[in-house]
């Protein structure tokens, strides 16, 4: 796709009037190259991280309507959105989930560090998408995963239990809690597309937040922030 939009803005001269173009991400070194040998343009790579933490940074403090929490009051409720008022949030955690995920801890606009990460992101979901279904662009998938139901795919505790499972402890494993991803499938019982990326992205969402969750404790941080690509159009996640 990259090599297709340099051909179309060579073919349409668009390009004429600039000499250099900041870039954030890995394309930016990939494709310098090519920008440079067919454009005669310049990719100047920034810093992805600090671009990301410096402009949602501003955003929590300057702008309504940007930064929420969802809320779900209780099982099969509809799940509700609470935005944040403007103010300063330091420190908090940022889990930016693009093609892998970069758990940054955040202390102020310039003073940052990546403590963790994990390679399911993004692109874990996309590859296994495309194994899985026929989708052939995100807004497909993330349409289909909505009208599926994870549940006829995950093996759930009341699928082990028969209900709510009480601990020796006293502590209580909710029926509705996931036990196994994917566990109920069967060779000769082949699953929905749709269930199949629900559970695909509850599987890739849970993980990523039960690592956020550890990070969190670890570095002893109560606010968690999630960006990234991944949740674009994901009603799931």
């Amino acid at each position: 796709q990259t090599e297709a939009a340099v051909a179309f803005i060579k073919e349409q001269g668009l390009h004429e009037q600039v000499k250099r173009v900041v870039t954030a991400g890995g394309g930016g070194h990939k494709y310098s190259q090519l920008f440079r040998e067919e454009l005669n343009v310049e990719l100047v790579p920034a810093d992805e991280l600090g671009v990301v933490i410096r402009g949602i940074s501003w955003m929590i403090e300057q702008q309504q309507n940007e930064i929420y929490e969802v809320f779900c009051c209780s099982s099969g409720s509809t799940a509700t959105r609470e935005y944040w008022q403007p103010g300063v949030l330091f420190p908090y955690l940022l889990v930016n989930i693009g093609t892998g995920v970069s758990i940054v801890k955040v202390r102020s606009h310039n003073s940052f560090q990546r403590v963790s990460g994990t390679a399911m992101g993004g692109g874990t979901y996309w590859g296994l998408c495309q194994l899985l279904t026929d989708c052939q662009t995100w807004e497909d998938a993330m349409e289909l995963a909505a009208s599926g139901n994870a549940n006829e795919v995950n093996l759930m505790v009341e699928d082990i239990y028969g209900g709510d499972y009480t601990l020796p402890t006293g502590a209580v494993l909710r029926g509705s809690l996931t036990a196994s991803f994917f566990g109920k499938i069967r060779q000769k019982c082949p699953a929905e597309a749709r269930s199949l990326l629900a559970a695909l992205t509850v599987m890739v969402s849970q993980n990523i937040c039960q690592v956020a969750y550890l990070n969190a404790r670890i570095h002893q941080t109560n606010r968690v922030l999630f960006t990234g690509n991944y949740l674009r159009r994901n009603k799931l996640a």
